[in-house]
């Protein structure tokens, strides 16, 4: 979808899904954020390619903190998030902000898809940037350090988010500002870019197979997790 095409089709879309929300607010006086593809819609991002079956996402949806808050209306999606719920407001309209819209995807998507929606959020043309990766990192730090809080507070430590270990590879991949975000399968492979970084950050000694005489000191700096250790983090 070309910039000056994108941001016409995004935008009709939005005022579409803006009046039925405000029917929908009108109808219920409720306004809770709306989520996943409907504050996709009313932040003109364009909507990934879901999974068959996930055709419910195509109505109003929006998250509340629990199941026990949840009003079973008809014709409307309520979803759970357990984790910190980032907002925007689109005029009348209260919106899951574009980095926590991002993460509640995982769930949802594909590693490949995460990567295109977060692409989707950094286009080139300003009219359609939502996002940046400092910001999609500040938030996934964020919910880890909420994870930590709880477990501090409690004694109970809460499962990251299903899909979290995803969101992290994503990050490694990511081409912020963008013009057309492009398919994953068009460049290397994500295995391939993250061994890749994964070994620029190693030491050289292994990185070319020298076994240092000398104990090996721990990097304080390292910051790249292995492959096993995200597996075990969702």
């Amino acid at each position: 979808m070309g910039g000056s095409v994108a941001l016409v089709q995004l935008t009709e879309l939005k005022h579409q899904r803006m009046k039925q929300c405000a029917e929908f607010q009108q109808r219920s006086r409720w306004q809770p954020p709306y989520a996943l593809t409907t504050a996709l819609e009313l932040q003109a991002i364009e909507i990934p390619c879901l999974p068959k079956g996930r055709a419910m996402l195509n109505g109003i949806t929006v998250v509340v903190p629990s199941a026990n808050e949840r009003r079973n209306l008809v014709g409307i999606n309520e979803v759970t998030w357990s984790f910190p719920v980032d907002v925007v407001m689109v005029e009348q309209c209260l919106c899951v902000s574009p980095v926590c819209t991002w993460a509640m995807f995982d769930g949802w998507l594909n590693l490949e898809e995460l990567i295109v929606l977060a692409e989707s959020m950094m286009r080139r043309d300003g009219r359609l940037r939502r996002t940046t990766i400092e910001e999609l990192t500040a938030y996934l730090d964020s919910a880890r350090e909420f994870a930590e809080a709880v477990f501090e507070e409690t004694g109970r430590r809460p499962n990251m988010f299903r899909g979290y270990a995803n969101c992290r590879r994503a990050l490694c991949v990511i081409q912020e500002v963008t013009g057309i975000p492009v398919p994953v399968t068009a460049r290397k492979t994500i295995q391939q870019v993250c061994d890749a970084r994964a070994m620029r950050r190693k030491p050289l000694y292994e990185r070319i197979g020298f076994e240092p005489l000398l104990p090996r000191v721990p990097n304080a700096n390292a910051d790249f997790p292995d492959a096993d250790d995200l597996d075990g983090i969702a």
